[in-house]
């Protein structure tokens, strides 16, 4: 049997050429319509990719981005039976609108809530609304509205939402954590429970504490795989029931594969000491059986009746046909009602709104409490304690266990400072003083001091920034514990340090209670100002301008 073929299909002007031509065309604006979201938000993102490298629950947020992408490009398949928009004023009107809010976002907001727009991430909000715009400018409102769920996605990169509600998740993890070590350490060994959390881990010279935090307790993982699963499920086959059960299910695997990992790392720990299990083992360890746990889901989809066959439907058009009428889709407006500008100008208009967003989103370093201490000149130590006059202070505590957040060569000192002579409040006045040296200033901004307090579950009453001699701004918090029913206030600094090891950093937070008898003024205002007239006292000491004592 003998193939026919028509040449005249293959030419410049054929049927085949020309749909291989709208392919290109729409592969060109897939890959510009990409470069241009990654490009206007490149500070957000590569910030949020940072979390992927950290310990703490909200670790695969920075997946967001990759599985919202790789949720677009299968969801924009044309479908049978879609309505048509072929009129482009409508998706100017409504792409120019969503770029209208991302601009507002970027622009109006950063000066008006100064650093907390980056300690909240609101520029991540932009981010979903600048994405939408683009599409609908450089691909339609037809593809904005197969896209939807993917660009609703991306609002689950914003961290807002989850360290608000974190604390409860964060208390129940941790709970279950424990209880499997408790359970399974009679069987494996290697540590003993010290206090609460906090264990002992070897023995004799080598013996080292190992605190079990929350952000060590699966969270992370559990909330990874309903990022990584809740994008799936978009995708598979099978009832709403049935999607929900194997999510609750990988995340309850992922909670009991996270005690086998820390049962793993005391064992190790008291095999092979304190640097295997925190260097080699910890760090790699939580992401390996995350892969694990993912894959082991991915064979049991067919125990739930779900299935990942995605097939094209009985008159579907092929991928990439974006021009024409398809069979079975409703057009609602048949021709233009006003000239509107061609594809090119969109594209053009899109690329240059895209340069002035990456502008501002550049500048969005200077809101970060900490983003400006890089570049700064290293000042002296506090690691040794500081002599302010008028104040004592003592050693209090060396905080060990805060290594596996901060690296194996950071440090975290705590001293009790009280003042010599009676205070307006009362005879006494004490308050902490914690000096944390570490060797990578961007563990200060993955551990920042209003996450960590609300991880805790206490409540932020209010925040701002103030100048106590310091290049950047410290950081002024006000909290309330509410198990205690004690209110804090919170001045804190981030500064360059030269030590005998060559450069590093250090944060020193003051630490002082409102409320506590005899000790700051009850209103939470009048105590941070004392706060902030002590830490200036305490910076110009550590400068040497009132002669400093350190180490």
């Amino acid at each position: 049997m003998a193939l026919a073929l028509n040449p005249q299909q293959f030419g410049p002007e054929g049927p085949l050429a020309d749909r291989a031509h709208r392919r290109g065309a729409v592969g060109l604006r897939v890959v510009v319509a990409l470069a241009v979201i990654a490009g206007a938000y490149h500070h957000s993102l590569v910030a949020l990719f940072d979390y992927l490298s950290t310990d703490t629950p909200l670790a695969y947020v920075g997946l967001v981005p990759v599985l919202a992408m790789a949720l677009a490009l299968v969801k924009a398949r044309p479908r049978p039976g879609e309505l048509r928009v072929p009129d482009r004023q409508f998706d100017w009107i409504l792409g120019v609108c969503l770029l209208a809010a991302a601009l507002s976002v970027a622009v109006l907001l950063p000066e008006r809530l100064s650093y907390t727009f980056w300690t909240n991430r609101i520029d991540l909000l932009g981010l979903p609304l600048f994405a939408a715009g683009v599409v609908a400018l450089l691909f339609g409102t037809r593809v904005l509205y197969r896209v939807r769920l993917p660009i609703a996605f991306l609002l689950l990169a914003w961290p807002f939402p989850y360290e608000r509600v974190v604390d409860r998740v964060l208390s129940l993890s941790t709970d279950f954590a424990l209880w499997g070590v408790e359970r399974g350490l009679p069987v494996l060994g290697g540590a003993q429970l010290v206090r609460d959390s906090v264990y002992l881990v070897g023995d004799g010279a080598r013996q080292f504490t190992v605190n079990v935090a929350p952000t060590c307790a699966g969270a992370n993982s559990g909330v990874g795989f309903l990022l990584v699963g809740g994008a799936a499920v978009l995708l598979l086959q099978g009832g709403r029931l049935r999607k929900l059960a194997w999510l609750f299910t990988g995340v309850a695997l992922m909670l009991t594969l996270n005690i086998g990992r820390l049962l793993a790392l005391f064992w190790a720990g008291d095999r092979y000491g304190e640097e295997v299990m925190m260097q080699s083992l910890h760090p790699y360890a939580g992401l390996a059986l995350f892969v694990v746990g993912c894959l082991v889901m991915i064979l049991l989809l067919p125990w739930f009746g779900i299935s990942s066959a995605t097939r094209r439907g009985p008159g579907e058009p092929e991928q990439g046909a974006e021009t024409g009428d398809e069979p079975g889709s409703a057009v609602i407006v048949h021709r233009p009602v006003t000239r509107l500008p061609s594809a090119r100008t969109a594209l053009v208009f899109v690329v240059l709104l895209a340069a002035l967003l990456a502008g501002k989103n550049a500048e969005l370093v200077r809101f970060e409490p900490f983003g400006a201490t890089k570049d700064e000149v290293a000042g002296r130590s506090a690691l040794g304690g500081v002599q302010v006059a008028g104040w004592t202070a003592t050693m209090y505590e060396d905080v060990t266990w805060a290594k596996q957040y901060f690296g194996s060569t950071s440090s975290w000192w705590r001293y009790l400072y009280e003042s010599e002579s009676a205070g307006p409040a009362g005879p006494q006045r004490s308050m902490f003083v914690d000096v944390v040296n570490v060797d990578d200033v961007d563990t200060f901004s993955t551990y920042g001091l209003e996450a960590c307090y609300r991880f805790h579950g206490y409540q932020i009453v209010e925040s701002g920034r103030a100048d106590v001699g310091t290049a950047a701004d410290a950081q002024t918090v006000t909290y309330l514990n509410a198990e205690t029913d004690k209110i804090w206030s919170i001045v804190s600094w981030v500064s360059p340090v030269q030590t005998g090891s060559g450069r590093r950093f250090e944060r020193v937070v003051l630490l002082a209670s409102v409320d506590a008898v005899g000790q700051w003024e009850p209103k939470a205002d009048a105590s941070t100002a004392g706060l902030v007239s002590f830490a200036r006292s305490f910076v110009a000491t550590a400068a040497g301008a009132a002669g400093a004592t350190v180490a």
